[in-house]
């Protein structure tokens, strides 16, 4: 019985340390962007917005008739 549980203490223990590893690689990875992807989705980007101006910057707060909350009291 104790042979199954330390054997089950190892392989979890493995697995974690494995795990570790593997996000650490990732971390170290991920910290150094690659230029051409950043590159390729600079040029993505501005030819999306290619064509964009100027936003719309309508008046989007209701008038007074279209309010539904009751008029205010000032006194």
């Amino acid at each position: 019985m104790i042979k199954i549980i330390l054997y089950a203490a190892i392989a979890i223990f493995v697995i974690f340390v494995f795990k570790f590893v593997r996000l650490l690689s990732n971390f170290k990875s991920a910290s150094r962007p690659n230029i051409d992807d950043l590159k390729d989705r600079a040029s993505y980007l501005k030819n999306k917005y290619k064509n964009v101006e100027e936003a719309d910057y309508r008046d989007i707060t209701s008038s007074d008739e279209e309010s539904d909350s009751p008029p205010k009291d000032d006194a």
